[in-house]
């Protein structure tokens, strides 16, 4: 009776959270006298899940409170003490006690029974969809309990930052952008939102704007590891790999369990050719989340590298075993097969990788490169078109396709691929040294298909585009008779340049009518690439062409 009394003197909105509280309490902890005398430990709370139950819910990490920022998180509970519990999801960790939190089992009936006692209470709709989102994985649910949190309460940053994380998993980028940026202007200080923000300005490929947000969200939360952890991603995406390092290694300074820093900057460290930092990193990842498959793959990766193809095998056949049904792993060590030119068996876990995923386009793509390894080339083309039906504007796989083309001398059809490929190209990929390879290949098929009048538009949009420090711009200029071929060989280093140059000058040999010196330079490119390159399977296609002067038939491998 006097709980009724006092419910009735409060505010219909604090009478909401007191109500929440209630329902917390009645439906999880509610217990007998006995029971109430029992520890936290009996009770197992360690290793559940729980999501906050509060309105205003913060964590305690010595004396101040843990700012959240609107961030809304599953919490793991790790410890206890005494009527604490210790918390922690991501980089956040700090204590709670039980009346602040519910736990994932408990979640829906909870928030439910809250509902039902309130249901004025926006509080509630908002948790209870993001129980629906993250819990449940149910958006279509989810996204109704959003929408009547922010009919009762157009003022929840929460509930906006929620509707519109759904609406970015559904590709509807532009009510996810109003939902944003009505965040954001709620609470312009919200690194949360900027954050979120940031992400759909990456799907949306403006890594500009993204990279603003993003620093906007580390200038009002500094020390926030998880968001160096994603400005990293977004350099990368940039080509900026210094500048990703950077990112990383500050998100690890700032968070040593931040597995997922780690296991960037090992990638990062493996694409500079650091195999042994890039290991010890997925290392570190490994022992903070040892269950993460994507680590698992990248330290086998390092191996593969480095060439110590057996324990590249070992970690992937153990990984396998554990988990049979993970498509990438096969993927990963079908590579390790084509390393070691075991074509037959690299064809049998690209086989296997796309029984597991046949949507997926990545999966095709790698079967194709298998394929092709194996001399199996139209099952290859036909594997490459599935995948550019499934994800028409991924520019690797039209860039595959037109490769494969040109070898083939089927000259019209590399070019309206170049030609997609370079319309799918921006200003920006430009800067980062895409689009030159492509103009250069359509510029070798306009020549070899003899339409000589739409070979300078291809040099012009080399030379107007691409920055001058591009390491394929000298070709450009030996095309223009400003450089001699031993000045070009010369001038070029690494192993990509050097191959895609030679394989270059191969096309031009054969143009001139020089077949003996095309053959020499596709030879080099065969003899010393990896086989898996593109590189190295367009110049095995494009012997072959030669050497029967006509489009091959399946060969076996």
């Amino acid at each position: 009776m006097l709980a009724a009394i006092a419910l009735r003197s409060l505010s219909p909105c604090t009478r909401g959270w007191v109500t929440l509280i209630l329902a917390v309490a009645s439906l999880v902890f509610g217990r007998t006298a006995h029971a109430q005398e029992q520890t936290l430990e009996e009770m197992e709370w360690v290793g559940k899940q729980v999501i906050p139950a509060q309105a205003g819910f913060s964590l305690r990490n010595g004396e101040a409170p843990v700012e959240l920022q609107h961030r809304v998180l599953v919490y793991k509970v790790e410890k206890v003490n005494g009527p604490w519990l210790w918390l922690v999801a991501d980089d956040v960790e700090g204590w709670a006690q039980p009346s602040q939190v519910v736990a994932e089992d408990k979640a829906l009936d909870v928030l439910t029974e809250a509902i039902r006692a309130n249901p004025n209470d926006a509080y509630a709709f908002a948790m209870r969809g993001f129980a629906w989102r993250e819990l449940r994985k149910d958006l279509d649910v989810a996204l109704g309990d959003y929408d009547e949190a922010i009919r009762l309460d157009p003022a929840s940053v929460e509930a906006r930052l929620g509707r519109g994380a759904i609406y970015r998993s559904k590709r509807d980028y532009d009510r996810a952008m109003a939902d944003y940026d009505e965040a954001i202007r709620l609470d312009s200080n919200s690194p949360t939102a900027h954050a979120e923000r940031a992400w759909l300005w990456r799907l949306k490929q403006d890594l500009d704007k993204a990279m603003a947000d993003y620093s906007e969200a580390i200038r009002r939360d500094p020390r926030n590891s998880t968001l160096y952890n994603y400005r990293g991603i977004a350099w990368d995406l940039k080509g900026e790999t210094d500048k990703a390092i950077a990112d990383y290694s500050t998100a690890i300074r700032l968070n040593p369990k931040n597995a997922h820093a780690y296991g960037n900057r090992g990638r990062d460290r493996l694409s500079r050719g650091e195999y042994d930092r890039g290991i010890a990193d997925f290392e570190i990842a490994l022992r903070l989340d040892p269950k993460n498959l994507v680590n698992v793959s990248g330290r086998a990766e390092g191996y593969r590298k480095k060439g110590d193809f057996e324990k590249a095998l070992t970690e992937l056949n153990d990984a396998i075993k554990s988990h049979p049904e993970a498509a990438s792993l096969f993927s990963d060590r079908a590579s390790v097969w084509l390393e070691k030119r075991d074509f037959a068996k690299a064809n049998e876990d690209f086989d296997r990788c796309v029984q597991l995923s046949p949507q997926d386009a990545v999966s095709l793509f790698n079967r194709a490169v298998g394929r092709q390894c194996a001399g199996k080339i139209s099952l290859s083309l036909a594997d490459l078109s599935r995948a550019i039906r499934l994800t028409p504007k991924e520019k690797d796989y039209v860039a595959a396709r037109s490769e494969t083309y040109l070898a083939l001398g089927e000259y019209d059809r590399a070019r309206a691929d170049c030609d997609t490929y370079l319309r799918l190209t921006d200003d920006a990929g430009w800067k980062k040294g895409e689009g030159i390879l492509l103009a250069l290949l359509a510029h070798a098929a306009a020549r070899l298909a003899k339409k000589d009048q739409d070979c300078e538009r291809y040099l012009r949009l080399c030379e107007e585009k691409s920055p001058p420090d591009n390491p394929l711009m000298p070709y450009v200029r030996y095309l223009r008779g400003q450089i001699q071929e031993d000045e070009l060989l010369d001038g070029v280093s690494g192993d990509w340049t050097t191959h895609a140059v030679r394989l270059l000058l191969g096309l031009d040999r054969e143009l001139k009518g020089k077949r003996d010196e095309a053959i020499e330079h596709y030879q080099f490119v065969k003899e010393n690439a990896r086989p898996s390159t593109w590189q190295c399977r367009m110049v095995l296609i494009r012997l072959d062409f030669l050497e029967h002067g006509v489009k091959t038939a399946e060969k076996k491998p």
